[in-house]
C-alpha cells in the first residue's frame, strides 16, 4: 500500500473519531449542545495535529512492507507526541481559547489517543505482515538451521525471509549457537535449539535440508564440525561471504555458498610485524605473485597501505586481477598499482617483467590450491 492511500486512510478514520469517542463514553449518540461544540472544536484541532505530526516525523515517507524497528521507533514517537498535544488541546485549549464552553472528559481524550494509536499503527502493520505472506508461502523446498544466532544471523534470516531469488526456497526453522545464554530464546520467531555439537540432533528435530553457518569471521574448527555433523545427513553446510566482503560492498549478505576448502582450512589469524614487513615495502617495487588469490589478494590489501614505489599485481586469471586492481584503486588511490597478466610456467614473459620493472621485494603467493586434482593433470 502506498503512502498517500495510507494518508487517506489515517484521514477517513480519524477525523470522525473524536464523535464515536464520545458516544462510547456517554453510551449514546444524543449529547449537551455544549458537549457537542466542545467535540466539534476538539475534532477540528486534533485531526491535523495528528497527521502533522505523522508527516513531520517522516510516516509517511517510509516503504512499510520493509519496516525495521526504526520505523516502529518512528510511529511510537509520533503516537506519544499526538497524545500529549491532542489531550493538552482537549482539556486546556478549545475552553481556553473561547471555542468551547466546556472541556472534554479525561477519559474520553484518553480513549481517544489509544484508538487513534491503534489507527495509524494496524494498516502499517498490516502491510508489513502482507509483505512476509508471499516468502512465507514459498519456502517449503528446504528447511534451514542457522548457525550463530548474532547480528550476521539475524541478517541472514531477514533476507531469506524476503529474497526473491534462488535463497527464496531456503525456510528457517532454528537458530543454534555456542553462547550457552541464548540456549531456548528466541530471535525473529525462531528458537535456539542448542550447541554445535548437538547440530545432528538438531537437523534431524526440525528435519532441515541446509545449514548455514552465519558466524563473522568462522575458524576452520567451527566449520569442520559443522559439516562433520552435517555430511551423515546429505548436507553440504552453505556459509556467508567474509565481513571484509560484505562491508566492503562487493558481495550481499544474502550471497551464501557452499562451504568450499579453504574454509576447513582456517585458522586464527596471525599478527604480522608490519614495522618489519615496512622495510622491505617502503619506496620499494614490490611484486605479490598469484595476487588473485586469496593469501596473495589479502598480501596486496597488507602492501598497499605501506607506501611501496610500486606494487606489481601478478596473476594468470585476468578477472582476478580485475577484481583485486579494482578493489585496491578505489581502497589506496595513493599507490602505485600496476595490474600485469603472466603465467609463472612461462619464463620468457616472466623475464619480460623483471626486465621492465625490476622488483626489490617479491611475496610469492602463486600456487594450485587443489593439489590433488592437479596431481592428477601434471602437465
Amino acid at each position: 500500500m502506498r503512502n498517500r492511500n495510507l494518508f487517506l486512510v489515517d484521514l477517513i478514520i480519524l477525523a470522525p473519531l473524536p464523535f464515536l469517542v464520545m458516544a462510547l463514553r456517554m453510551e449514546s449518540f444524543t449529547w449537551d449542545p455544549e458537549l457537542t461544540q466542545a467535540v466539534f472544536a476538539y475534532s477540528a484541532l486534533a485531526l491535523p495535529t495528528r497527521l502533522g505530526v505523522a508527516y513531520s516525523v517522516g510516516i509517511y515517507r517510509f516503504l512499510w512492507r520493509h519496516a525495521s524497528l526504526v520505523e516502529i521507533e518512528r510511529l511510537i514517537f509520533a503516537g506519544a507526541t499526538s497524545t500529549v498535544l491532542t489531550f493538552v488541546t482537549g482539556a486546556v485549549l478549545i475552553f481556553g481559547l473561547g471555542l468551547a464552553p466546556v472541556r472534554l472528559p479525561f477519559s474520553a481524550l484518553l480513549l481517544d489517543a489509544l484508538l487513534a494509536s491503534v489507527v495509524m499503527v494496524a494498516p502499517r502493520l498490516a502491510v508489513r505482515f502482507a509483505a512476509r505472506s508471499p516468502a512465507i508461502a514459498r519456502r517449503a523446498q528446504h528447511r534451514a538451521i542457522i548457525i550463530g544466532a548474532g547480528n550476521l544471523g539475524q541478517s541472514i534470516l531477514r533476507d531469506l525471509s524476503h529474497s526473491s531469488s534462488l535463497s527464496s526456497n531456503i525456510h528457517p526453522v532454528a537458530f543454534v549457537d555456542d553462547d550457552a545464554a541464548k540456549h531456548g530464546q528466541m530471535l525473529g520467531g525462531l528458537t535456539v535449539v542448542g550447541s554445535v555439537a548437538s547440530l545432528g540432533e538438531a537437523i534431524e528435530t526440525w528435519q532441515a535440508t541446509e545449514v548455514i553457518i552465519a558466524v563473522p569471521g568462522a575458524k576452520g574448527a567451527l566449520i569442520r564440525t559443522v559439516v562433520e555433523s552435517s555430511a551423515p545427513h546429505g548436507i553440504t553446510p552453505r556459509i556467508v561471504p567474509g565481513v571484509r566482503d560484505i562491508i566492503d560492498g562487493r558481495v550481499g549478505v544474502q550471497a551464501l555458498r557452499k562451504v568450499a576448502i579453504e574454509d576447513l582450512l582456517r585458522r586464527d589469524p596471525i599478527v604480522t610485524d608490519l614495522a618489519a614487513v615496512g622495510e622491505l615495502v617502503l619506496g620499494k617495487v614490490v611484486l605479490v605473485t598469484g595476487a588473485g588469490g586469496s593469501i596473495g589478494s589479502e598480501l596486496c590489501r597488507q602492501i598497499a597501505p605501506l607506501s611501496p614505489a610500486k606494487l606489481l599485481i601478478l596473476d594468470h586469471s585476468e578477472n582476478q586481477v580485475f577484481e583485486i586492481h579494482n578493489e585496491l584503486r578505489q581502497r589506496f588511490p595513493q599507490t602505485n598499482l600496476v595490474p600485469v597478466i603472466a603465467d609463472l610456467r612461462h619464463a620468457r614473459r616472466l623475464g619480460q617483467v623483471f626486465d621492465r620493472f625490476r622488483p626489490d621485494t617479491i611475496f610469492h603467493a602463486a600456487a594450485h590450491k587443489h593439489v590433488p586434482l592437479m596431481e592428477e593433470n601434471v602437465v
